[in-house]
């Protein structure tokens, strides 16, 4: 098993590597704060079937 200081000696080794590991990171983070915001919640308990049906019909 690799243990953490080896990876976050290897990963921080130069300044490229610290710049492409913390964009990631950045990356992971709002891809992860996203999906919370927006894809957690479910549809089907705020909407019923009649309403769905109204709004999809609705010119």
């Amino acid at each position: 098993m690799i243990k953490l200081p080896t990876i976050f000696q290897f990963l921080t080794r130069n300044r490229y590597r610290k710049e492409l590991t913390l964009v990631v990171i950045c990356k992971l983070v709002a891809l992860l704060l996203l999906s919370v915001l927006f894809m957690s919640f479910s549809v089907e308990a705020q909407l019923e079937k009649p309403q769905v049906v109204r709004h999809y019909m609705a010119d």
